[in-house]
Parts: C-alpha cells; structure tokens; sequence
C-alpha cells in the first residue's frame, strides 16, 4: 500500500508498506496520488534504463579497417592529440591492442566515426528522455526502448 506523511513545510513524503499506519503518523495515498506516485517511479527506472543503454552505445566498438577500436574517452583524448601532430601517418592500437598503421586520412575518419557515435548515442538519450518526460501511462514508458 501507498501511504503519505505530511512533512513540516506542508509537502508530503510517500512510501509503500504492507503495514497500516496510525492516522497520526501516516495516511493512505488517494488513487491519483497512487497513479502518479507510480508513474514517476516507471519513469525514474526508464530514464536509468536510457542511461545505461547510452553508456553502452557510447562506448561501442568501433569497426574500421577489417578490426575494431575503442571509443572510450580516453582513446577521444588521445586522438585529438594525435590529430594536430604532423606526419603522413598514425600508428593506433585496435582493441586487441595490436599496432594498426593508418594513414592521417584514415585516422581522421576514424576520429569522425567516433566523434558520430558519440554524438547520435547523446541525440537519442535527449531524444527519448523527452519522451519520458511526455508519457501518461506506464503503457506508453513501455514502448520506450533505445
């Protein structure tokens, strides 16, 4: 059962319990308090659910030249320094850790792929967080997925 406590500056603290409550100290939530009280937890769970899909995206491999390179933040760092250094080519390890020679063109492609990765996988939590934000119903919360 939902029950609510009326806090010193007039708001009111929810809870669930399957014990009853002395008037006193806590009374039992109205159906719309109830409704409401259970779409905002569906929602904090969606926009955890987002959160973590995001983190997985942003970090996804990503395939180039027949392997696979990291996207974390730091290979992001790492690249912009290589990006301003001069030289016909860049020697960058996949995710295997094995040397791959690329010529600056390639690197720079790569630089972009992982630059675009990150920035869709951004686009698309902004994206559906809205929509979270707009659901009535945990019916609608439910066709959210990344």
């Amino acid at each position: 059962m939902l029950f609510k406590q009326k806090q010193a500056n007039g708001t009111f603290t929810f809870f669930e319990s399957d014990l009853n409550f002395d008037v006193d100290v806590a009374t039992r939530a109205t159906k719309d308090e109830e409704i409401k009280y259970n779409l905002d937890k569906a929602k904090a769970q969606k926009i955890n659910e987002i959160g973590n899909a995001k983190e997985e995206a942003l970090y996804a491999p990503i395939a180039y030249l027949n392997t696979s390179f990291s996207a974390s933040e730091r290979a992001c760092q790492n690249m912009l320094g290589n990006l301003v250094l001069n030289g016909e080519t860049v020697e960058w390890q996949d995710l295997n850790k094995k040397p791959i020679i690329m010529t600056r063109a390639q690197f720079q492609t790569l630089a972009v792929m992982v630059k675009n990765q990150r920035n869709a996988s951004y686009f698309k939590e902004s994206e559906l967080m809205k929509k979270i934000g707009l659901a009535k119903t945990p019916e609608e919360l439910n066709l959210i997925k990344w």
